[in-house]
């Protein structure tokens, strides 16, 4: 694509006096800030990050063949021989326009719905995309789970991804004749310009709660991202907000003419009432604008209900048949969310679950209490480099709701699992808990002393299929161990 055509919105300024004429009709094949990837006539954007400046690597990506750089940093010297140079004032900002360009804005081809919050992203993600699948219509996913476009799943590093990734796999969704993508919309990737609020077709807020402070710093300032998204959305774009979240009126102030809400009130749009949990699932009645019909479903807990709401709100939104909503949710299972996994018994229950903030904690003790016949064991630690302060807090959740807890290590990456495991113990109340800091060895401690009537949580990895041990990923499934560990359990 030629340049001109890329830098279409950008304000940047020729730093290198050899190509102020000719620079807008060069031919760039790819454009990437890693690099790592830069291949001949690529364009690098030069981005500054929190560990490393993408500067410093320009004479690299030079010798890999790019043809253009965008920085914002002033550089001079021999460099300006091999390649043009634009300056610009923010390279994130810049590389969200760039990108957008470079793949002929995508999101004008395929309705974007964006998922924010703390808890809830990805299901809601897997819900909207199954009731839209069911009544015929094509849905790809971009999330914590991977890339899913059809039957492939492409896997991620992030839970949003780059800008440059974002809008190629929308472009891809777009020629494969797909309608809708739904979008998990992190706080890190509005705060990073990763994401364009006015590509946005609809966007849906989950709840507020404890996280990313190590990152934040205060948990308003956390919220204050999550509401980029909503005060950049277009005027006739489509907003749903829980109804029973704190922030609720701090949202609604800021969205634009289409707003909708949902929550076990009344008072929001959609609300469900006749709520009935057991065992194998929970039923509810939805309601909505003077009609109503009943939902049935194998998820568990109100946390549940809260996501099938929003997803049931978009697609009543989007015209979706009640048929359709009702047939999709009934027997949805979303993988590592409150997962159940089964052997050959039936004397105690052990699930999977993400949950790896207070708040999500909290509600899947509370959903599994409610279904416990005996005594709730749940296994659980925290990730290193991560929000400190959540630390005791789950502690605290884990010794005072469930009758016994398990702390043992998480995805400990580059800080001692004894010191993560010291922070957790802060908060501990009891003496109703174990230390294992060894992940396959502490649950097979909690499954090995399950009896009849159990339920054993194994919470905070959910999906994931590793352990991050320094910056290694380590091959582990707490799922798999489960399953290992059931086999050959004498029962």
């Amino acid at each position: 694509m030629r340049l001109d055509k890329i830098l279409k919105g950008v304000k940047y300024k020729v730093i290198n006096d050899n190509y102020q004429y000719n620079f807008r009709s060069l031919d760039i094949k790819g454009i990437v800030f890693d690099s790592r990837k830069v291949k001949k006539d690529y364009l690098f954007i030069a981005i500054k990050g929190e560990l490393q400046d993408g500067t410093d690597f320009i004479k690299e990506a030079l010798a890999k063949g790019a043809s253009a750089v965008v920085t914002e940093s002033k550089i001079g010297g021999a460099l300006f021989k091999k390649a043009l140079f634009l300056r610009v004032k923010n390279s994130r900002n810049a590389l969200l326009v760039l990108a957008n360009n470079f793949f002929n804005n995508p999101a004008k081809r395929i309705k974007l719905i964006g998922v924010t919050g703390t808890n809830g992203k990805t299901t809601i993600t897997y819900l909207i995309q199954k009731i839209l699948e069911r009544s015929g219509k094509n849905c790809g996913v971009i999330g914590t789970l991977g890339v899913k476009i059809g039957k492939k799943t492409i896997a991620l590093d992030n839970t949003t991804p780059s800008p440059i990734e974002i809008y190629s796999f929308l472009d891809k969704m777009s020629y494969a004749g797909f309608s809708y993508c739904v979008l998990e919309v992190s706080s890190h990737a509005l705060i990073q310009d990763r994401v364009n609020p006015d590509n946005f077709y609809a966007a849906i807020f989950t709840n507020l709660g404890w996280d990313h402070l190590d990152y934040h710093k205060t948990i308003r300032n956390y919220f204050l991202a999550k509401k980029r998204l909503f005060l950049g959305l277009k005027k006739n774009s489509l907003s749903i907000l829980n109804a029973d979240d704190k922030c609720i009126n701090d949202l609604r102030c800021c969205c634009g003419e289409k707003v909708v809400t949902y929550g076990l009130d009344k008072r929001a749009n959609f609300y469900a009432s006749n709520i009935i949990q057991d065992d194998n699932g929970l039923s509810f009645k939805v309601n909505y604008k003077k009609k109503s019909f009943k939902v049935a479903s194998n998820l568990l807990g109100n946390y549940s209900i809260y996501n099938m709401l929003a997803s049931i709100a978009f697609c009543l939104e989007e015209k979706i048949s009640v048929k359709n909503i009702s047939k999709a949710l009934k027997k949805i299972k979303v993988p590592g969310r409150m997962e159940k996994i089964t052997g050959k018994h039936d004397l105690f229950g052990a699930f999977v679950d993400f949950a790896h903030t207070p708040d999500a904690l909290k509600n899947v003790i509370m959903s599994l209490n409610k279904i416990t016949k005996n005594r709730l064991i749940v296994v659980f630690g925290c990730g290193g480099n991560r929000d400190i302060a959540k630390r005791s807090k789950m502690g605290r959740i884990a010794t005072e709701l469930a009758d016994f807890a398990v702390i043992t290590s998480d995805n400990p990456r580059f800080e001692a699992p004894e010191k993560i495991i010291m922070d957790i113990e802060k908060g501990l109340r009891g003496n109703n808990y174990k230390v294992i800091p060894e992940r396959k060895k502490a649950i097979h401690y909690a499954l090995s002393i399950a009896r009849r009537g159990d339920n054993i949580l194994v919470a905070g990895k959910g999906h994931e299929n590793y352990q991050i041990i320094k910056d290694k990923k380590i091959l582990f499934s707490d799922k798999e161990q489960i399953k290992l560990c059931l086999k050959s359990k004498r029962l």
